[in-house]
């Protein structure tokens, strides 16, 4: 029986803990919320109970504790639940990924559009949206314009991956600058010449990157699509610079693309949240019932939500089977609290669950 394999990592557990520091705080928020506007009356109860109970079979006589389950929120504003779906993610899918580099070039690109307001957030994000299907439909094919080339690229599929950071620019206000983090899927070897220049070259005075044809393809057309104007070849030509877009080869680490979607919200020093409610209050609307990641193309097929561990219940099926030959479980509900104290003080128990199970395989 090889129980090693479904091990808890302890530190791991107590890294969660410190993680959810901040819940109380977000539960403050939700409250604060329901009382304003009547939307989501049940999360604030539900954030703040967040990892604080663990139902657990205990084989005494062995000294193993199996972890059946945690009450964990899956809020879009947890750090602990977004770091564990956005590491799931990464693992189920990463081998996914590297299989198509043995056929085609992988590519990390990377969409912006100007910084805006709490007031126009929500707009912002859904223009975005709408207006990148039609990058797809160019490259696929669907779309086509005369004298532009969007087909010579070979494209095959992307991952669209949506990420908001905030940047203060007073003591009471502040700016959104949403963009999208895309792995997109092309022609093996594909490679152009670095050669031209733009605002989007410079790192402050500093000249950081000279841009290929894709990018000014990408970053011209974007702007045409976002303000809603017709790509023609005139147009394109006219105009002097797009949108920021930057390509670069992806060399196997694709976790800027699986990453949660709201950079910078917590302190890790204590786990508390950054901002002020009037922060979370623009954030809530855009990220509630929001599809953050989606594939296309060869890439649609995939479900990006939390990983799939039914590939591996026959061997935690197996691991639990041994276990009872000597013994039946004494099932047990332990608050967080309680958990982390027993990590420091009965040393000799052993922790395991299907999810390390999953983990441990894929990372191994």
């Amino acid at each position: 029986m090889d129980i090693d394999s479904a091990k808890i990592n302890k530190s791991k557990i107590k890294k969660s803990a410190h993680k959810i520091q901040g819940n109380d705080l977000i539960a403050e928020y939700y409250n604060q919320l329901y009382e304003e506007t009547g939307f989501a009356e049940k999360r604030a109860e539900a954030v703040k109970g967040c990892l604080k109970w663990w139902d657990i079979d205990y084989y005494r006589l062995q000294k193993v504790k199996d972890i059946l389950r945690v009450n964990l929120c899956r809020d879009k504003f947890c750090p602990n639940c977004q770091n564990l779906i956005s590491k799931r993610r990464y693992l189920k899918y990463k081998p996914e990924l590297d299989k198509l580099l043995n056929e085609f070039s992988l590519w990390h690109v990377v969409f912006t559009v100007p910084n805006c307001t709490a007031i126009s957030l929500i707009g912002t994000i859904k223009t975005m949206y709408a207006k990148f299907v039609y990058v797809v439909q160019y490259l696929q094919g669907k779309r086509k314009v005369k004298g532009l080339d969007f087909m010579r690229y070979n494209f095959k599929g992307a991952i669209r991956s949506l990420e908001i950071t905030i940047k203060a620019k007073n003591k009471n206000e502040y700016e959104f600058h949403p963009h999208f983090h895309c792995i997109f899927v092309l022609k093996k070897g594909f490679r152009e010449e670095r050669k031209y220049i733009n605002d989007y070259s410079f790192d402050g005075r500093k000249k950081s990157r000279y841009f290929t044809d894709f990018e000014i393809l990408l970053q011209k057309s974007w702007y045409l699509f976002y303000n809603g104007e017709k790509l023609t070849k005139q147009r394109f030509d006219d105009l002097e610079q797009g949108y920021s877009v930057i390509a670069d080869r992806v060399n196997g680490n694709y976790k800027e693309i699986f990453k949660y979607a709201v950079k910078g919200l917590y302190d890790p020093r204590t786990g508390s949240f950054e901002y002020p409610y009037e922060v979370f209050k623009a954030l809530y609307p855009v990220l509630h019932r929001r599809k953050v990641i989606q594939g296309y193309g060869i890439l649609n097929k995939f479900k990006f939500d939390e990983s799939d561990e039914e590939e591996f219940d026959g061997l935690y099926t197996e691991i639990i089977t041994e276990l009872k030959k000597i013994e039946e479980p004494f099932f047990q509900a332990i608050r967080l609290q309680d958990l982390l104290k027993e990590f420091d003080e009965r040393e000799e128990i052993q922790y395991i669950s299907r999810n390390s199970l999953h983990k441990n395989m894929l990372e191994n």
